[in-house]
């Protein structure tokens, strides 16, 4: 995945890295799918577009752009709560690919509203 950002005229180029497509965390898909009763592959997809979703947040929080969770990606945001859960692994996983924890801000529904 290649994006460019384009902020009061200041074009950023990013690359989603490789070696964070490639993580993978058994134990997070696994705790998701009890929860939520959907097929691996489903699983898989919603966990890698979790990663993108952290990669994209932590790069616009370096550029000051804030954004809001929204309801079509509700099903990111439980996975990632889910995430969080192995907190250990969480963690390592924020040092590796960030440099630093990416916490997560709760919102409730008024917000969707909003």
């Amino acid at each position: 995945m290649s994006a460019v950002l384009d902020h009061q005229s200041n074009v950023a180029n990013f690359l989603y890295p490789s070696e964070l497509a490639r993580y993978q965390h058994e134990g997070v898909i696994g705790k998701f799918r009890d929860e939520w009763d959907v097929e691996e592959a489903e699983a898989l997809d919603i966990f890698s577009e979790m990663k993108k979703f952290l990669f994209v947040s932590e790069h616009a929080q370096k550029q000051c752009i804030e954004f809001e969770v929204d309801e079509p990606i509700l099903m990111i945001d439980k996975m990632w709560h889910h995430f969080i859960l192995f907190t250990n692994d969480y963690e390592k996983f924020c040092h590796r690919f960030f440099g630093k924890m990416l916490h997560h801000i709760p919102f409730c529904s008024a917000h969707l509203t909003q």
